[in-house]
């Protein structure tokens, strides 16, 4: 690694180097990013020139459809679209008729939507890709159980911008008191290295403006065990992991 680099510009460099952009027609284009979904596939997503350098950037219904064809539904699920509903709300995202994500940008705020409907696109499939018989109720919602029971205060959805002009979104934050810093907060039900990637990005690119805050991971270990490289790569970078199984131990420092 380059010593006049700082981590944020390394990653954007490797986000730029790994991306890939075809033409698909005179005003559709094709954008491979580096992310891996649950399937290890290159997560897509689809620009759409229109007038007046106006865009839709889409995933073309393959997030909720790649579920569907799973056999997750979200058809006769209050619970399941609510839940679904507030993932792309805390993003900016549209979903249509067809089950299709997308955002609508300019020139000036391309990157930025993008970016977000990338990080919704991932916290979609994050958020369902769930085991029918051992999981009983979402991840996120059972988080939010855990600091509703024991009186840890906390906002959702908080959003920050980061230096490299980005939003970032996470789900919780627990306002700094006293001695204990802010304590900004992701959940993942299922955490892979794409995943802990992207996490680590948000917490480099806003970390510097939040001087008294921490990042914490919540991670789902009842189903399957973080691998020690996802472990390994949050330890570098500082972020403070909670695995679900052992979440009681940490009543006390979230609670302060």
């Amino acid at each position: 690694m380059d010593n006049n680099l700082s981590f944020t510009d390394v990653y954007v460099n490797w986000i730029r180097g790994s991306m890939q952009e075809k033409q698909i027609s005179n005003n559709v284009f094709r954008i491979t990013t580096p992310f891996l979904d649950r399937n290890n596939d290159h997560v897509e997503v689809y620009v759409i020139k229109g007038a007046d350098n106006s865009f839709k950037i889409t995933d073309d219904g393959a997030t909720i459809g790649e579920l569907v064809f799973s056999g997750f539904s979200f058809k006769g699920s209050q619970k399941r679209e609510d839940a679904l509903n507030a993932i792309l709300a805390s993003h900016g995202v549209s979903l249509d008729a067809n089950d299709e994500m997308y955002v609508e940008a300019n020139s000036s705020d391309y990157a930025a939507k993008k970016h977000m409907l990338t990080q919704c696109m991932i916290k979609v499939s994050d958020m369902f890709a769930l085991s029918q018989s051992n999981v009983k109720s979402f991840f996120l919602e059972d988080v939010r159980n855990f600091f509703d029971v024991n009186n840890i205060r906390y906002t959702e959805s908080p959003s920050f911008v980061g230096k490299s002009k980005l939003v970032n979104n996470f789900d919780f934050v627990i306002p700094h008191y006293k001695d204990a810093p802010e304590r900004i907060i992701r959940a993942a039900n299922e955490i892979r290295i794409d995943y802990a990637k992207s996490m680590i990005f948000a917490w480099e690119d806003i970390k510097d403006q939040r001087p008294y805050s921490a990042l914490y991971a919540f991670i789902n270990d009842e189903n399957k065990e973080p691998t020690k490289e996802v472990i390994h790569a949050l330890d570098e970078y500082g972020i403070r992991h909670i695995p679900w199984s052992g979440r009681d131990k940490y009543i006390k420092e979230l609670s302060a």
